[in-house]
């Protein structure tokens, strides 16, 4: 018997395990389940139109002369729309703000796609100036109370930076979800 006809049965086998496991490694999904037990919290809205903020685009040669760092654009300004508070909160507590989202891969303090190059956004609050990380709950003074079924506004800030040096194109689209909680 030649060599070819004894090892061609052990080719084959080890040929169908690997593609058995390269369709199995494909055939799954991963869920994330989330919740959170808060004493008090609010629903929370914003007063960007559609929710939305666009810097417009910038060419090239707009961002040639800008060193890591710097901003692009001027800042925008919105307000988090604080409403149906299941709660009353005093004019000196303090209130849990979480924005959800993708950090920069460039700096751990900026929201960014994951795809993204050089561009990031940077999240401040209140009229303080707060800086608001992506994934970590920050506590703000808002200076006035909030009564149970009221409402109360955050002012926020969002400022366009860029985080690496010499980039010719790229894309910036991050969603941010946030939530509110105290007490």
């Amino acid at each position: 018997m030649s060599l070819i006809k004894k090892v061609a049965p052990f080719i084959v086998m080890s040929g169908l395990m690997v593609a058995g496991n390269a369709v199995a490694q494909t055939q799954g999904t991963t869920v994330t389940f989330e919740a959170l037990i808060r004493a008090a919290s609010c629903d929370v809205s914003s007063t960007t139109e559609g929710s939305r903020i666009d810097w417009g685009t910038f060419t090239s040669a707009d961002v040639a002369s800008k060193n890591v760092g710097d901003k692009l654009g001027e800042d925008k300004t919105f307000n988090l729309e604080l409403t149906n508070c299941s709660a009353a909160l005093a004019a000196d507590g303090t209130i849990n703000l979480y924005a959800r989202g993708n950090k920069s891969n460039f700096n751990a303090e900026m929201f960014a796609n994951p795809t993204a190059r050089s561009l990031a956004v940077k999240l401040l609050a209140t009229s303080k100036n707060v800086l608001i990380v992506p994934n970590v709950e920050t506590g703000l003074k808002l200076g006035t109370a909030i009564v149970q079924g009221g409402n109360a506004t955050i002012p926020m800030t969002a400022g366009l930076y860029l985080t690496t040096g010499k980039v010719d194109r790229d894309e910036l689209k991050v969603p941010v979800t946030f939530t509110v909680a105290y007490n």
